[in-house]
C-alpha cells in the first residue's frame, strides 16, 4: 500500500522512501567523480579543468595548512552570520514595534540593500587593514540585509486574527512579541537564513581575497596568480562543502525551533 505523508502545505503527498532521498543524490555524486577521475583526464586539458589525483596532489602538498585556512573561513563566516542574522532579526522587531525606527532606519536599509557588499570590500580594507574583524564586519553587513528586510516582511504578512486571538487572551507587551510574533514568523525564516549561509561564504572569501593573510580566500588569490588551477579547484570543492554543512545546520537548527508547524 502506499502510504501518504502532508507536506509543508499540508497537502498529501506520496512518502519517498530513504532510499530515493538519499541514494539518487549520492549515485548521482559518485557519477560525477566518476567520470571526473576516468573519463576526463586526456580529453580536457588539466589546466583548463584539473584532473581529480592532481587536485588530491595539491591538497596533500598544503598539509596541515589547508586545514587551518578552512577554519579561519568557516570561523569568520559562522561568526558573521550568528552576528549579522541575529541583529537583523531583532531589528525588524524594532522596526515593528515602533514605527519612528522604521521611517528612520528604512529608507537607509532600502539604499544600502541594492548596494553589492563586494564593492565594499575596498573600504572595509582601509578601515580595518589586517584586523580579523573586517571580515566579520563585511560578513555581518550581507546577512543583516537579508534577514531584516525578509523577518520585516513576514511580521507584516502575519494575519490579523492570530494578534486578535492573542491580545482576548490577554498576552500582551513582551510576551506578545516573545511567544507569538516570534514562533509564527521562525518558519518563514528558514529559506532566508539558506540564503544569507551561502552569501555569509561568498563574503567570506572575498574579504580574504582582499585584505587577510589567512583563509580559504587568501589560498584562492595566491593560487590564482601562479595559474595553479588545481588549488583553485581544490579551495571550490572545500567552499562548497563548507556552505552544504552550514546550510544543513541551519535547517536543522530552524526545523527544530519550529517543529510545532508541521500538519
Amino acid at each position: 500500500m502506499n502510504k501518504t505523508r502532508y507536506n509543508h502545505y499540508g497537502i498529501q503527498a506520496p512518502k519517498i522512501s530513504w532510499a530515493v532521498r538519499w541514494g539518487l543524490p549520492i549515485g548521482i555524486w559518485i557519477a560525477l567523480i566518476l567520470i571526473w577521475a576516468f573519463v576526463l583526464p586526456g580529453r580536457v586539458d588539466p589546466v583548463k579543468f584539473p584532473t581529480l589525483p592532481s587536485v588530491i596532489g595539491s591538497a596533500g602538498q598544503m598539509g596541515m595548512n589547508l586545514l587551518w585556512h578552512t577554519l579561519a573561513t568557516v570561523w569568520r563566516t559562522g561568526s558573521g552570520l550568528l552576528v549579522g542574522g541575529l541583529l537583523g532579526v531583532v531589528m525588524a522587531f524594532f522596526m515593528y514595534r515602533f514605527p519612528v525606527v522604521h521611517y528612520s532606519t528604512s529608507s537607509l536599509i532600502e539604499a544600502i540593500r541594492p548596494l553589492p557588499p563586494l564593492a565594499l570590500t575596498i573600504f572595509i580594507v582601509l578601515w580595518f587593514q589586517l584586523s580579523p574583524l573586517g571580515p566579520l564586519v563585511l560578513v555581518a553587513e550581507g546577512s543583516f540585509l537579508i534577514m531584516v528586510i525578509s523577518t520585516r516582511e513576514a511580521l507584516d504578512g502575519l494575519p490579523i486574527e492570530l494578534k486578535r486571538a492573542a491580545w482576548s487572551l490577554g498576552i500582551t507587551g513582551a510576551r506578545f512579541y516573545r511567544r507569538v510574533l516570534l514562533p509564527a514568523v521562525l518558519p518563514q525564516l528558514i529559506a532566508p537564513a539558506r540564503l544569507a549561509c551561502a552569501f555569509a561564504v561568498s563574503l567570506a572569501t572575498a574579504a580574504e581575497i582582499f585584505g587577510q593573510q589567512y583563509g580559504l580566500g587568501f589560498v584562492l588569490v595566491t593560487a590564482r596568480r601562479s595559474l595553479n588551477t588545481e588549488t583553485i579547484m581544490l579551495v571550490f570543492i572545500i567552499l562548497a562543502i563548507v556552505a552544504v554543512l552550514y546550510d544543513l545546520a541551519i535547517q536543522f537548527f530552524l526545523r527544530i525551533l519550529t517543529r510545532w508547524s508541521k500538519p
